[in-house]
């Protein structure tokens, strides 16, 4: 659970609670909500909250890098944020691309995590090109229920050489 520590962090957790309802209003009378312009800046307004040590999706991050083959030489990180697994990941793969939607994330992952191997790219996944079997992990911790199922199963089909 995130603990909000500051008023700043208060007001923007309530802004993002109130456009999250308007989307769930909006999905159960049958209209997809998701406005990639929202969630972009939803997560630039995550990006400035104070980070607890434990989140709800770094606290997998660890058994994530069991699954990551030993073999495994490049890496695609989708919805990467501050770049903490990709930081892991880049120990363990000659190459990781990590993409976010929100540039903010982007930014501050480019400062907590950098490293030599790792290309942080800001866009939308599902405006990028990738060649076939070009990589041989593809991950996501929090971001695979915002992009349509079917272009999911098919990018993993086609660029992922381990599929």
């Amino acid at each position: 659970m995130l603990t909000v520590k500051t008023a700043r962090n208060k007001r923007i957790v309530r802004r993002i609670i109130r456009r999250k309802v308007k989307r769930i209003t909006l999905f159960m009378r049958g209209i997809n909500p998701e406005d990639y312009d929202v969630v972009k800046a939803d997560f630039n307004e995550i990006s400035e909250l104070d980070e607890p040590k434990w989140n709800h999706n770094n606290c997998y991050f660890n058994q994530l890098m069991k699954l990551v083959p030993d073999s495994a030489e490049t890496c695609l990180d989708i919805g990467c944020g501050k770049g903490e697994l990709s930081f892991m990941l880049s120990r363990k793969v000659k190459k990781v691309t990590a993409v976010d939607i929100a540039d903010k994330m982007i930014e501050k992952a480019k400062v907590l995590h950098p490293n030599q191997n790792i290309e942080y790219i800001c866009g939308n996944i599902l405006d990028m090109e990738f060649e076939n079997n070009s990589l041989d992990v593809i991950i996501t911790t929090a971001t695979a229920h915002h992009l349509p199922y079917e272009w999911l199963l098919n990018f993993a089909k086609a660029v992922s050489s381990l599929y």
